[in-house]
């Protein structure tokens, strides 16, 4: 205490409730045309709602957060569409996929600081894998292709700060693979 450094220590909520649906679905593209075949739109999208009810009892005396709030990292909803190709006859397989969160508390505030929310961020990634000769594969993959900033705010009274903010990098890896038969 005598450093002036905070000492965090957790406590379990009174309790908390949880709801949501998820909702997927996954269509072939050769309605358009005969050589879409092995293209497929795949989408994914998912609601929840959470809240924790934290007992005011135990906070009584200390700095403490909101007495209601969403759960840690749950998001309120999450959405996620891929373009799919695969081809049996050459063993070729690939993938776009884009991903968005909505916002969700990383950290529970402690008073008298607000809670601090990741905002959405969108991610899109492709992979493309394919045989070479007698059982060896290659697999490329590039992901976060689109290298938006993780950010996260800490907003009250109508005033919002950036508590942090950075970015990850784009990633690109080749594979190979051998399977003896």
């Amino acid at each position: 205490a005598s450093s002036g450094n905070s000492l965090i220590t957790y406590q379990n909520a009174e309790g908390a409730n949880l709801i949501g649906a998820e909702v997927e679905t996954r269509k072939s593209l050769d309605f358009i045309h005969d050589s879409l075949e092995d293209l497929a739109l795949v989408a994914n999208l998912t609601l929840a709602f959470s809240e924790v009810e934290i007992d005011t009892d135990v906070l009584s005396g200390q700095a403490g957060t909101s007495t209601e709030r969403p759960l840690t990292n749950q998001a309120p909803w999450v959405e996620n569409i891929a373009l799919v190709y695969g081809n049996d006859a050459t063993g070729t397989k690939a993938r776009v996929l884009y991903n968005v969160a909505g916002k969700r508390i990383v950290t529970a505030g402690e008073a008298p600081l607000p809670d601090i929310y990741e905002q959405p961020r969108h991610g899109l990634d492709a992979t493309i894998g394919f045989p070479l000769l007698r059982g060896a594969r290659a697999k490329v993959k590039a992901t976060n292709l689109l290298d938006q900033d993780y950010t996260f705010l800490q907003s009250a009274g109508g005033y919002e700060q950036i508590q942090r903010q950075y970015s990850i990098g784009r990633t690109l890896s080749v594979g190979l693979s051998w399977e003896l038969r």
